[in-house]
């Protein structure tokens, strides 16, 4: 019986001890019921966002580290003691960030009041592209992941936020399938129309089609970077019967005689 009696409060205490432990609060700040601040344990790396009457809560221990982060207000730290532990709900007072020009450059350039002669006058420095260097333009899905995974902080806030949320895979994903668009339009232009309709027989409507199954082979990526259309077109040829074979096994013979 003692037994039996010492087994169960050693699964009740376990049970007990495995149980997440919450942090409950409210956040004291002016316009906060039409404001969403981030609030991220820094410790567990896991973040959630407040109500409108400004009440949070979160999964925190005692050691972990929150941060309360919004473009509104400024940025606060809170350690998670015994103290706050035991004072739920505990109270979060942010202060609204005025940013302040710390500087105000006036020149001495002449304008005419003809724009085209004015901004030919105005020094600007090269353009930095920060995922190939020199001066080449990046896409927009480029430029967003780029602001998502750079801060003008210490801290990588956004990063944090974005890998939290999904945001940053959905990113990346936008990114390389613009890339992979640019790739397949650039293989286009390197080639006829009619070399895909009258030499290799494939009907108008495919020829999307036939460039995409084509652009899985690892051959085909240097070759239209580096615009050997020579090697382009062996690589077409080879992909005829395979494609054809593919469609086949679909129902939807696409190939024309």
């Amino acid at each position: 019986m003692k037994l039996r009696c010492l087994l169960c409060f050693m699964l009740f205490s376990c049970s007990f001890f495995a149980q997440e432990t919450y942090l409950e609060g409210k956040i004291l700040a002016d316009s906060i019921a039409y404001r969403e601040v981030n609030i991220i344990n820094l410790t567990k790396k896991i973040g959630t966002i407040n109500q409108r009457d400004g009440s949070f809560k979160i999964t925190a221990k005692l050691g972990d580290t929150l941060f309360f982060s919004s473009i509104q207000y400024e940025v606060k730290r809170l350690p998670v003691t015994k103290e706050v532990l035991q004072s739920q709900p505990v109270l979060v007072s942010l202060t609204t960030e005025i940013n302040e020009l710390t500087e105000v450059v006036i020149t001495d350039i002449q304008l005419t009041g003809d724009a085209k002669k004015d901004a030919a006058l105005i020094p600007t420095k090269p353009y930095f592209n920060p995922f190939g260097g020199g001066e080449n333009k990046y896409t927009v899905e480029e430029r967003r992941l780029y602001t998502a995974v750079t801060s003008s902080s210490g801290i990588p806030l956004d990063l944090l936020i974005n890998s939290l949320t999904g945001r940053l895979k959905r990113l990346k994903r936008d990114r390389d399938n613009a890339y992979f668009e640019k790739l397949i339009q650039e293989s286009k232009d390197l080639m006829r129309l009619n070399f895909f309709t009258d030499d290799l027989h494939i009907e108008a409507d495919y020829v999307d089609d036939f460039i995409y199954f084509t652009s899985d082979d690892k051959r085909f990526k240097p070759s239209v970077k580096q615009k050997r259309t020579l090697e382009l077109i062996t690589l077409f040829k080879s992909k005829v019967k395979p494609y054809e074979l593919f469609k086949a096994a679909q129902n939807k013979p696409l190939i024309t005689e």
